[in-house]
């Protein structure tokens, strides 16, 4: 990609929807996309830079480098410059120390270093090893004092300027190729949406918690009206894929699944799978899959084109494990036209197709508890639910709020993403992240607030703020996985400020 000036990339990376863009996916960057809003490559590369923890950790005037990266590109502050001396090297970052090659640059113009005597300073900071770093405080002052371009007192707090910036920063062959590979991801899911999420989606499974990784790119998927279906045992895909515009899983991304999902691909390929009725898959595959594979394809979906609930689904696989070959003649059953188990079992019980006729009477029981189960085999919201979060890391088909009391919520995540407002703004959502922050300053210094996400079946809102005061009363229901009403109203810089909340 060789041009990166278009208005609706920068547009998407100011706005901080960057969830699955390469570096500045996790909270943190999106937060200072947000606030820094870059508008170059040059800028976005700062912005990478900056929130690494050698300039999250400087104050400066009470703020952190990256407030006043932002708060100087907005004009808010004025861009100064500590010393003459430092103008031309940091004049690129507003005045501030940023990255690795600053440093370099310092000692050689500032203590008259070499090439090899500069690295030599980047990289005893970097090893936050004290006596190293005593050496190269004696080093950059001794430099000083030869090339006399400061005073030894400028030197001392110039030295401590590079010691607090430098640790852990980035040099700027990184950053830039970093801030690049960023926009291109930020282009993909601009005008590529579909394809971009679906990308994401199967790489995930790279990842150390893959149902943490569709969790959160499937909920941010919605906010761009794309649908992410479950797994479809018609379609026979391993991994995620499109179809009509829209996201499948695969059978292999489901938890428990595996290698499982390429077998049972294998097996019926070529098969009549939409005409196929669960008894014809009992009979003719089940033994050939794991128990938990089959199990856990049905709690998801997989097999829901058949038109049976899921619970009798799994009810009924569970009791064709009672039919071993000592009790019924598998060779009778072989070709016979059933549609479900309980055909296939009246239809042993007529034919007498039995190698051991005194088990007759368990084919009867196990007809009678097919026709009237102990407990109900309906799928309920709820359940139905909680499976998909346990097997796919997010509930699809339905949401856990679904199966809650929300006739006091006015509004609905979508609802708010796309500009609701009111004084009372009641919505009710499934928590997903509480983020616990401690406020540095001011008159609420050392209170303890949140950042919190939560979505309900319509979108994903990672903009709610829940401020020291309402924290501390709320914070036994502001638990991830809780579902929940907020209450509260649209900030200036439209979060939803927590007022109130209820347990549902």
């Amino acid at each position: 990609m060789n041009d990166f000036n278009d208005p609706a990339t920068w547009d998407l990376i100011q706005k901080g929807l960057t969830i699955g863009c390469f570096q500045i996916k996790k909270p943190l960057g999106r937060q200072w996309c947000k606030k820094i809003a870059p508008e170059s490559l040059e800028q976005l590369s700062a912005v990478i830079a900056l929130v690494r923890p050698g300039c999250l950790e400087v104050v400066i005037d009470g703020k952190n480098v990256p407030q006043k990266y932002a708060d100087r590109k907005r004009g808010e502050e004025e861009v100064t410059y500590k010393y003459s001396c430092l103008e031309p090297i940091l004049q690129n970052t507003l005045g501030l120390m940023i990255y690795q090659e600053q440093a370099i640059r310092i000692g050689r113009e500032v203590a008259g270093f070499s090439l090899e005597e500069a690295d030599t300073l980047r990289r005893a900071i970097g090893k936050k090893d004290t006596e190293v770093m005593a050496k190269a405080k004696e080093m950059f002052l001794e430099g000083c004092k030869k090339a006399k371009v400061v005073t030894e007192e400028v030197a001392q707090d110039i030295f401590d300027m590079i010691e607090k910036s430098q640790r852990y920063s980035f040099n700027v062959a990184h950053s830039v190729s970093y801030a690049m590979l960023a926009y291109e991801m930020a282009y993909h899911k601009t005008h590529y949406p579909v394809e971009f999420f679906c990308g994401n989606l199967e790489f995930s499974d790279e990842k150390s918690k893959p149902l943490e990784e569709y969790r959160e790119l499937v909920s941010d998927a919605k906010n761009f009206n794309i649908d992410v279906l479950i797994p479809d045992l018609r379609h026979l895909k391993e991994s995620f894929y499109i179809r009509d515009d829209k996201i499948y899983y695969g059978l292999s991304n489901v938890k428990g699944v595996g290698s499982g999902g390429a077998k049972l691909c294998k097996l019926l390929e070529g098969k009549d799978l939409d005409n196929m009725t669960w008894y014809e898959f009992l009979r003719d595959y089940s033994a050939k899959i794991n128990k938990t594979t089959i199990i856990n394809l049905v709690s998801v979906g997989a097999f829901d084109f058949l038109g049976v609930s899921r619970n009798r689904l799994i009810y009924e696989y569970e009791k064709w494990d009672k039919l071993s070959g000592s009790a019924v003649s598998l060779k009778y059953l072989q070709d016979k036209p059933y549609k479900t188990l309980l055909e296939a079992l009246k239809g042993i019980v007529e034919g007498e197709g039995y190698s051991n006729k005194n088990k007759l009477q368990d084919t009867l029981d196990l007809i009678n508890i097919l026709e009237t189960p102990p407990y109900s085999l309906d799928d309920t919201p709820g359940w139905i639910a909680q499976k998909e979060k346990e097997l796919l890391g997010i509930s699809i088909t339905f949401h856990s709020v679904d199966d809650c009391d929300t006739e006091t919520a006015n509004c609905t995540c979508k609802d708010f993403l796309n500009g609701y407002n009111n004084k009372n703004i009641n919505i009710a959502v499934e928590l997903s992240r509480v983020s616990e922050y401690t406020i540095p300053k001011g008159k609420n210094e050392g209170q303890i607030m949140a950042f919190i996400s939560g979505s309900d079946s319509s979108a994903q809102l990672e903009c709610i703020t829940c401020f020291g005061a309402e924290y501390a009363t709320f914070k036994e229901l502001l638990v991830e996985g809780n579902t929940v009403i907020i209450s509260g109203s649209r900030s200036k810089q439209n979060s939803l400020v927590v007022k109130v909340v209820t347990q549902i």
